[in-house]
């Protein structure tokens, strides 16, 4: 099994780009990221897999929260060729937009030249809700502490 993670809770910017090939059966890859990002942090990050062998299986689990004006750009490419059967690929993306000017851009794309394979791929960009807010602040939490608690649960990787 391959992993590679990336770990920028520190407001890095950062330009980060991956390109990895599944070529032999049961190769294994898996790719995490935590994002968080404030001010005018402007940063990317461009995934490409290429699924080869056969009963190859790749994850991408990604997390970001942006604050004030970040931006932060995704694109994630999975391709699974003709001749990887039974390959799994799965990519997901969740931000939290905290800041007015803040702003994701998150494409996820598969390309399948199989029948007999799985992929998925999700991605949810959103604010806090003013009702989560709330439920925190009905339980004596002033708003930036329950925005804190919030981005700290919610940046962890399951």
């Amino acid at each position: 099994m391959n992993n590679i993670n990336f770990d920028y809770r520190n407001n890095q910017i950062f330009s980060e780009s991956v390109g990895e090939e599944l070529t032999n059966y049961h190769d294994n890859l898996e790719i995490t990221g935590c994002f968080l990002m404030e001010e005018d942090n402007n940063s990317s990050l461009d995934i490409s897999i290429l699924h080869k062998g056969k009963a190859t299986t790749s994850k991408v689990i990604l997390r970001a929260v942006l604050k004030d004006s970040a931006h932060l750009n995704i694109s994630g490419e999975i391709k699974i060729s003709e001749e990887a059967d039974n390959s799994n690929a799965y990519f997901e993306a969740k931000v939290i937009i905290l800041g007015d000017k803040a702003r994701a851009t998150v494409v996820p794309e598969l390309k399948i030249d199989n029948k007999f394979v799985t992929a998925k791929h999700a991605v949810v960009i959103k604010r806090i809700s003013n009702q989560d807010l709330y439920f925190l602040s009905s339980r004596g939490l002033k708003r930036t502490i329950g925005e804190d608690m919030i981005t700290k649960g919610f940046l962890t990787i399951p």
